[in-house]
């Protein structure tokens, strides 16, 4: 009965309900990504073919083994920051983005290099350009991270539901007219596009404006001391999902590496409940922190207090 009464009492608090409705939102985005990448994603596989298809994972593969550079690992930094001090928004927002920036041209650079060390022919380099391409407008989730930091990532997963829904009409528009790889790899970019002017539209719709963005270099200095070690992580995470794809294409063929890419992508998609609980839940986590710490240091001073009024 006791356990009863908690949980209803638990159920009734107000930051619970909001963090519950945050993550069912959250919830909702993965489960609808998860039935679009069966239906039409299958769809695209079987259209595209073995070959083709091995080709368009391992183009995504290859640019995904050097994303990790373009985002500094500056995202949970940037959540912390967020809920920390609302006050320094705009410097923040303006800092992370314009580093996210400097990251995505980092990371085209790269990949531009990397292409004198595979034996790729010109189109597919061209293609690979055009999914790093990418990099450069997913700096924008610096909106989406704003998002997670204030418990509204309801306007995220709405402008995601929305890309969702027009890249698999595009996609399937694609299958029936018969397009070529070319095509779906735009559908890549265009997503990203979506994505970023969809997360600018409810930024502003909160009464928020891009124009107060500032880069401070103190801050970029301040940020880049906390996430390097996030870097390496995210590099050597990321080249452990990816690398896969990228071996077998080099010792087999892009047969081998779609067969392989169509069965991953099953498994890959149950990755989302530890990821989306963690995004929805930081910020509380966060404040948790601040509020134990803020009422340590008090306690502390109360005790110093008390113990020099008794031995004075």
């Amino acid at each position: 009965m006791i356990l009863i009464e908690n949980i209803k009492k638990l159920a009734g608090h107000k930051g619970f309900q909001r963090y519950a409705k945050n993550t069912t939102w959250l919830l909702l985005e993965r489960v609808l990504r998860i039935i679009s990448g069966l239906f039409v994603g299958i769809l695209v596989a079987r259209y595209l073919g073995p070959e083709q298809f091995g080709n368009f994972n391992y183009i995504v593969s290859f640019v995904g083994l050097f994303a990790a550079f373009s985002s500094l690992g500056l995202d949970v930094i940037l959540v912390r920051e967020l809920v920390k001090n609302e006050s320094r928004l705009n410097s923040l927002l303006g800092t992370v983005f314009i580093l996210k920036l400097a990251g995505a041209i980092f990371t085209i650079l790269l990949i531009f290099i990397s292409f004198y060390f595979t034996s790729n022919d010109y189109n597919t380099n061209v293609m690979m350009l055009i999914v790093a391409m990418v990099t450069i407008f997913s700096s924008f989730n610096v909106v989406d991270l704003y998002f997670q930091a204030k418990v509204k990532s309801k306007y995220s997963v709405y402008v995601n539901i929305i890309m969702l829904c027009l890249s698999s009409i595009v996609k399937v528009s694609l299958v029936f007219i018969n397009a070529s790889l070319d095509a779906f790899i735009w559908v890549v970019l265009f997503d990203s596009v979506f994505l970023a002017i969809g997360y600018l539209y409810f930024y502003f719709h909160n009464n928020l404006s891009i124009k107060e963005w500032k880069f401070e270099s103190k801050v970029a200095i301040d940020l880049l001391k906390d996430s390097w070690p996030l870097i390496f992580s995210g590099v050597a995470i990321t080249i452990y999902m990816r690398i896969d794809q990228v071996m077998i294409k080099e010792m087999l063929d892009l047969n081998a590496v779609g067969q392989y890419a169509a069965a991953v992508k099953i498994s890959e998609g149950w990755y989302f409940i530890p990821m989306l609980l963690g995004a929805s839940l930081s910020p509380a986590i966060i404040n948790a922190k601040k509020i134990v710490k803020d009422c340590i240091i008090q306690g502390c001073k109360v005790f110093i207090l008390l113990w020099f009024g008794w031995h004075c």
